[in-house]
């Protein structure tokens, strides 16, 4: 007689533990983070312009001028004319003249990658629901592709620009995609560890960037280089079957019982598929049918949009201090270590204060320690003359946004349903895109103002993003809601009925 599951269960027993197969296959998942995190921070490495690496060549415009950025940009030189660079690294920034009063030009060029990654997501709010986690990045990994290794031959910063709006729309469509198919994928008691496991791998590459950057002098060659780890970790994703709770709920219930089968032989799990029979509700929908249930379903509006609103402040606040360093530390390569750094701390934090406290409250904490931190960077205290109060109180800002970060994915994909995930995670993504781009610009702030006010601007904006925690249910424990009608009864705290419709007609879609 066969026993009557759902996709949850199914889940849970077919992962019950940690084997070192099933390590290999999220470990080559969430190899997209690497991509992620380079193509993020790529021009910070490649626009870099060495204010104190030149030599004054006309004696009589700039003959004493000490080597420093208020003599260069003061004295209005012009490169080639009036001084040269000395620097033994190449970026576009120096090539392309884009320094002083043009070097806005670099921070356009930084933002113009999540103003790419903001249309990518809101185009494709439908493209995971309708054609899967899979395709959706495949489709991302290889448009990411062609616009980093056309990176390379860039020749002016208008073409940069746009390959830099290309590499956003792309990436951003990849790494979603990926996030639902691992979220969808993992267990109950396994969804907080992989999200730890994917900041992890995001720090990695980070760390990557850094050091390759720090080894490879030539610009160009570090666009290579992106590009490279883009087709490796995109080529992964080819070999990787599709969702099965995004094929039960497009109702292909033969194909999402084949992945099952395929995933505990690869495993090698005792489950047989074979004694099972699944339930579920399939939930084909159009893309104007998913928008309706948004006006229908009031507990996923409502969520949905605290979440965009918490998107939004959290992006602006993490990239802000991600673009902030060269400003709290002078050393680029030093500056940006310490931030990866900040990431694997966070790993080892992030994880365990999840798992005790829960979503809701990990979260509201992480807020707290970064608005702390905030303010005890305002602080002027010097320990040693290459490490004062502000620099150890924004690592640890860093830290506690870094976890802020990796919380925000796995609440919001808990308390999305699989029918919507991919559009609201989309939606979700887009707002962060967009709080993204204003991050370089926080840098700015530095420039024309005392550095206490672009640490009051933050502590502002975590009080702020904290009030949108409050208002969101806490997931710690549930299911993964299917439908908006698992929705409304999980975010009410009421007794989750597992009564399923079986769909005994498969619709392939």
């Amino acid at each position: 007689m066969s026993k009557v599951m759902s996709i949850d269960e199914i889940v849970d027993h077919l992962i019950a533990g940690v084997t070192p197969r099933l390590l290999l296959i999220f470990f080559l998942a969430t190899t997209n983070c690497w991509n992620s995190a380079i193509q993020t921070y790529l021009i910070i490495f490649t626009g870099v312009v060495p204010y104190t690496e030149w030599e004054c060549v006309n004696e009589e415009k700039c003959g004493g001028l000490n080597i420093t950025e208020h003599a260069l940009c003061g004295a209005d030189l012009k490169h080639g004319v009036d001084f040269i660079w000395t620097s033994n690294r190449t970026s576009f920034a120096m090539e392309w003249d884009l320094y002083c009063g043009r070097d806005y030009l670099v921070t356009i060029i930084s933002s113009l990658f999540f103003v790419g990654a903001t249309f990518g997501l809101l185009t494709s709010t439908a493209l995971y629901d309708k054609f899967g986690r899979k395709n959706g990045s495949l489709l991302g990994s290889l448009i990411s592709f062609v616009a980093t290794i056309s990176g390379m031959f860039a020749v002016n910063y208008e073409m940069l620009i746009g390959l830099r709006f290309i590499q956003g729309f792309g990436q951003l469509i990849c790494w979603t995609g990926v996030y639902c198919w691992l979220l969808e994928f993992a267990p109950g008691h396994l969804r907080n560890p992989c999200s730890g496991a994917i900041l992890l791998q995001w720090a990695v590459g980070y760390m990557g960037l850094v050091g390759a950057s720090y080894m490879i002098f030539n610009w160009r060659y570090i666009f290579l280089m992106a590009a490279v780890v883009n087709f490796v970790t995109g080529a992964v994703l080819v070999v990787f079957p599709e969702s099965p709770r995004f094929l039960l709920v497009r109702g292909q219930e033969t194909r999402a019982v084949e992945v099952l089968e395929w995933f505990a032989r690869f495993i090698k799990s005792p489950l047989d598929m074979s004694t099972i029979q699944l339930t579920y509700e399939k939930r084909v929908q159009s893309f104007t049918e998913q928008v309706k249930d948004f006006s229908k379903y009031a507990k996923m509006r409502k969520e949905t949009a605290l979440c965009i609103v918490m998107w939004f402040l959290v992006a602006t606040l993490f990239y802000g201090f991600s673009f902030s360093w060269t400003k709290i530390t002078p050393d680029l390569y030093l500056g940006y270590l310490m931030a990866a750094n900040a990431m694997v701390i966070a790993v080892f934090i992030f994880t365990p204060v999840n798992m005790i406290l829960g979503r809701k409250k990990a979260l509201l904490l992480f807020m707290v320690c970064a608005v702390v931190s905030d303010g005890v960077a305002m602080i002027d205290y010097e320990f040693t003359p290459g490490w004062d109060l502000n620099r150890v109180a924004c690592l640890v800002g860093n830290v506690a946004l870094c976890c802020c970060y990796g919380t925000i994915y796995l609440y919001t994909g808990e308390l999305a349903p699989t029918s919507h995930r991919g559009m609201i995670m989309a939606l979700c993504s887009s707002a962060a895109r967009v709080g993204s781009s204003l991050g370089p610009y926080m840098t700015l702030l530095y420039k024309f103002a005392d550095r206490r006010i672009p640490l009051a601007v933050f502590g502002v904006i975590t009080v702020v993003a904290s009030g949108a925690v409050w208002a969101l249910s806490d997931t710690t424990g549930r299911r993964i809601p299917e439908t908006p009608k698992d929705v409304e009864v999980l975010s009410g705290y009421t007794p989750v009925p597992v009564k399923i419709k079986k769909c005994d007609n498969e619709e392939n879609v």
